[in-house]
């Protein structure tokens, strides 16, 4: 028995399907600080993304240029309106919070399951409505990112997670390459299709090396890390002339570091290290199981490393 249907999708989910968990924030807004609601299930369930537009005109261009230059969502939950018996209440939004929202699906016949994160969560409200004799409560949040998975077999929990991609960028484009689990270490290309003329990761025996069209950019040996530049001045900001194309370095929607086409590898700080320091959710390079180097929140460690890249 095939999991897809006939035309090359599974089953759609429904409602029934959906859990969700909503988790208040830290100041931080990308990590959970206890629970506001869990295991809880809609009669409705609404999602909408929609992008900032900033619009640019350049000379002799009749259209000018879109650029996204963030993303928003808006998640909206409707269920029959009851009032609560003992001491607990239901959840109610409450003002200036701010909340980490998990949905996930699950189709346990096929175990095809799909995943959201939603940081950033903001509540916006409530509304009471009769669409028939009975009252139905309508949650309104709004978000500023979401994480999404896709899977078979056993599903996450509803614990909140993040994603590390490796995105490719250029002032027209924003096109993610590489999905990296942070529990494995594993780099898993997106689409190889995507990789033709863009940048890719080679590995070979006894090195890794980031490029751009054929070219290296970023090459990991045992023991040195090489580059033509490393830029550290507290964020992941590049100082050379050449900014377009790059790669980033993503934790869900924080910019960990920034590698461009010129070989400049920019983040917030630079270190030697003896050792791997395990740092949160960072990318971590090994060679024949030997740490080498770690791109996190901190900024890069390496065992070594060296400006002599084209050498």
């Amino acid at each position: 028995m095939s999991l897809r249907t006939s035309d090359g999708f599974y089953p759609p989910f429904t409602v029934h399907q959906a859990e969700f968990a909503l988790y208040f924030a830290d100041p931080s807004g990308m990590q959970a600080a206890g629970e506001a609601f869990l295991t809880g299930y809609g009669e409705t369930i609404e999602m909408e993304q929609t992008f900032e537009k900033v619009r640019r005109d350049t000379h002799g261009s009749p259209f000018g240029r879109i650029r996204h230059v963030d993303e928003e969502h808006v998640i909206t939950f409707g269920h029959l309106w009851a009032l609560q018996r003992g001491p607990n209440r239901p959840y109610a939004p409450r003002r200036d919070g701010q909340h980490i929202l998990v949905i996930r699906w699950e189709d346990q016949e096929t175990g095809v399951w799909h995943k959201r994160t939603y940081f950033a969560v903001t509540a916006n409200g409530e509304k009471l409505s009769h669409p028939s004799q009975s009252y139905f409560q309508e949650i309104v949040f709004d978000g500023r990112w979401c994480a999404k998975k896709s899977g078979i077999g056993t599903p996450p929990s509803l614990l909140p997670e993040t994603s590390g991609q490796v995105v490719y960028v250029t002032e027209s484009e924003w096109t993610p390459l590489y999905e990296y689990d942070f529990a494995t270490g594993i780099f898993a290309e997106i689409d190889s299709t995507l990789l033709t003329g863009r940048a890719s990761l080679v590995t070979g025996v006894g090195f890794m090396e980031f490029r751009f069209d054929g070219v290296a950019a970023l090459r990991i040996e045992p023991d040195l890390l090489l580059a033509e530049t490393f830029t550290a001045i507290g964020g992941s900001f590049p100082l050379g002339e050449t900014q377009w194309p790059r790669l980033e370095f993503r934790n869900g929607p924080v910019v960990l570091a920034i590698l461009t086409q010129a070989g400049e590898l920019a983040c917030p700080n630079i270190q030697e290290a003896e050792e791997d320091p395990a740092w949160e959710n960072a990318f971590s390079f090994f060679l024949n199981e030997i740490w080498q180097a770690s791109i996190g929140q901190l900024g890069l460690a390496a065992l070594n490393i060296s400006e002599e890249l084209a050498s």
